[in-house]
């Protein structure tokens, strides 16, 4: 409590080395959630501290075995991300392992992301769901979505549309755009366009640059470029080639053959094959 009060300034001056100190105390004393907080702080560095990832390491797996599952977490990431090693895929699945068996939701989805890429062995598509579903189950809203798809890929719309709503309904864009798209399939138009506009307002580029197009259609040229301006900056490549185009044609901007372009160009970086 102590070291938590220096930490946080509660009731004495915010003091990050007093705070170490006082860590260090109770972790010798085989407090977990102090051993955690050690490596924290060396992990991050500051306030006098210096960055020290060998001590962050340490200290993460003196609290990973002592069972913090947050030390569990951290320290299966980090071997994933070879902290400036080579990358340890064995063991960042063995403490994501225990992180998530320990409750973690984050090392449950992380683990349902290794199996999708194929950095564990084979693709397995049901064990890649099955740690994806045990996050959804637990409120990772992005597992919820990662479960949605693979059940529609399994040809199993049912529960993959509930998933999906579930997503949505927590706000997750591309699980509205999803959505949006099926009542387009399914021709309710109205539905469609309400899942639409809240996947864009939302933060989805593929549903700001449908919207987008909705407005040029009916000449709503600088609302359109907004919407397209938008999406590009999520990397739509659709929206920076109709960026380029309305440069080309003097629609909602001057025209402007450089500038037009320079948006073609950014289009082709990032893969379009109409730039």
């Amino acid at each position: 409590k102590i070291a938590i009060m220096y930490m946080n300034g509660d009731g004495v001056p915010e003091d990050d080395i007093k705070a170490l100190e006082w860590l260090e105390k109770a972790a010798e004393q085989g407090s977990p959630e102090a051993m955690h907080l050690i490596a924290m702080t060396y992990h991050s560095g500051g306030n006098g501290i210096d960055k020290d990832m060998a001590k962050a390491m340490e200290w993460y797996q003196r609290g990973a075995e002592s069972g913090n599952g947050e030390s569990m977490f951290r320290l299966g990431t980090l071997y994933a991300s070879g902290n400036e090693n080579d990358p340890n895929n064995i063991k960042a699945a063995e403490w994501l392992q225990r992180a998530a068996e320990a409750g973690h939701v984050e090392a449950m989805h992380s683990l349902g992301l290794m199996h999708k890429a194929g950095i564990l062995g084979p693709i397995d598509d049901e064990t890649v769901r099955q740690w994806y579903q045990k996050a959804a189950e637990n409120g990772h809203i992005e597992s919820m979505f990662q479960v949605g798809l693979a059940h529609f890929k399994a040809d199993n719309a049912k529960e993959g549309g509930e998933w999906l709503w579930k997503a949505a309904e927590n706000g997750h864009a591309e699980a509205m755009f999803r959505i949006s798209r099926m009542f387009t399939q399914a021709g309710d138009k109205d539905q469609a366009s309400a899942w639409l506009g809240r996947a864009a307002k939302n933060g989805s580029p593929d549903a700001m640059f449908l919207v987008g197009l909705t407005f040029l259609q009916v000449d709503e040229n600088s609302q359109a470029l907004d919407w397209f301006l938008k999406a590009s900056e999520g990397g739509n490549a659709d929206a920076m080639v109709m960026i380029g185009r309305m440069y080309q044609e003097g629609l909602a901007v001057p025209k402007d053959t450089s500038n037009a372009l320079q948006w073609l160009h950014r289009a082709a970086e990032v893969g379009s094959g109409e730039a």
